[in-house]
């Protein structure tokens, strides 16, 4: 049964015959146009108000128009993508909250695209979301690896419904876009100083299995060897390193798209162990973040080792802890600002197209060393 439509709808001709005036001064005044004098814009509005104008009904018609002109649309919406499951994550989460609370505030929408930071698009790949390549989103905030983000952000300069639209990363620093990033090498280096400190001089550093050259944890790794010839020590002899699997860095990260079988939490599991047993020097781990962190614990408590008695354990990010009975976290950590990355990545999206910086910036955060009791000086006979 077809229902035929009873309710008028306003239009700004209403309000015009309204008030004796051109249709032409009702839309300026509904702008606040400079031009009108005040009592004008306030009793035009006053009217509009009264006869229940609505500016959103007619909006999607107006963008219409100023797209057939190739004028740009103020969308109000920001996308944002983070991978699958990112809510499920503290080191995403936080940041993710950082980014809408700021936008929230602004009156700006978040429009979220999950996707892994590990398979984005490539420059080869001429499909984007439709609602980037259509022009619905005002500018990207964007969380990952520079080896996928480069590729896709030269695609979005070239879709015409992007364009030279603004694009902050978080993490990664990519020409061309503004970026929110730690300083990890200093962090790294923190960690390593505090280990050697308590006399430790063989460390194993976990790397992750799927980052060809390990470019993201370049930095940690050159501080951590950087650190440990400050002590008068070769890295060379003195730094070990296997990798971790994905499944371990984030517990929601399927295990099939590691790209390979052999690097399953089990395998991993006896990898560590066989390793440790063949290098009975090493008395420190530094993990890549507190979820691995926390698995290596759970993994060495397990087969019989204590931590710190019999291995100290340090992690990264201060997102996941080890309790203890009394419910404190033991983790040694570095506590890195992730809803503060947030914050600043949506502060510089709203900063460019409010108009108050239009140029690329580049801030770095820092992470704070956060001593706990997972770390404790070697036994003497080591």
């Amino acid at each position: 049964m077809s229902r035929s439509r009873t309710t008028h709808v306003v239009t700004q001709q209403d309000i015009a015959d309204h008030c004796g005036v051109h249709i032409t001064t009702v839309s300026m005044a509904l702008r606040n146009h400079p031009r009108l004098r005040t009592e004008t814009i306030e009793r035009i509005q006053a009217v509009a108000k009264q006869l229940g104008y609505d500016p959103l009904y007619f909006d999607a018609a107006r963008r219409l128009v100023l797209r057939r002109h190739g004028l740009d649309v103020a969308n109000k919406v920001i996308g944002v993508i983070f991978p699958p499951g990112f809510l499920n994550a503290t080191f995403f989460s936080r940041m993710y909250h950082g980014v809408v609370s700021v936008l929230t505030h602004a009156g700006y929408g978040a429009l979220t695209f999950c996707v892994p930071f590990n398979i984005l698009p490539s420059s080869q790949d001429n499909t984007l979301p439709f609602a980037i390549s259509r022009g619905d989103v005002d500018g990207l905030i964007v969380f990952g690896s520079y080896r996928g983000l480069y590729p896709v952000c030269e695609l979005l300069r070239r879709t015409a419904g992007f364009g030279d639209r603004p694009i902050v990363t978080l993490k990664t620093i990519v020409p061309g876009c503004s970026s929110v990033h730690v300083d990890d090498g200093k962090a790294a280096f923190q960690l390593t100083r505090h280990l050697l400190e308590l006399g430790h001089r063989d460390i194993l550093f976990m790397l992750y299995y799927g980052n060809p050259g390990h470019q993201e944890l370049a930095p940690r790794i050159l501080s951590t060897r950087n650190a440990m010839m400050a002590y008068g020590l070769d890295p060379e002899q003195h730094l070990h390193q296997i990798q971790t699997p994905l499944c371990w860095l984030d517990p929601n990260f399927p295990l099939h798209e590691s790209g390979s079988t052999s690097l399953d939490p089990e395998s991993t599991d006896r990898a560590l162990l066989n390793y440790l047993d063949a290098h009975p020097e090493i008395t420190a781990i530094q993990a890549v973040n507190d979820a691995s962190a926390r698995q290596i614990w759970h993994t060495l408590e397990q087969n019989g080792r204590q931590i710190p008695r019999d291995m100290s354990i340090v992690g990264f990010d201060d997102t996941d802890a080890v309790i203890d009975a009394s419910g404190a976290n033991q983790l040694t950590t570095v506590h890195v600002p992730l809803r503060e990355m947030g914050e600043k990545s949506a502060q510089l999206m709203l900063d460019y197209l409010q108009g108050t910086d239009q140029a690329e910036q580049d801030i770095m955060l820092t992470g704070d060393l956060l001593l706990r009791h997972s770390t404790a000086p070697p036994l003497p006979h080591r």
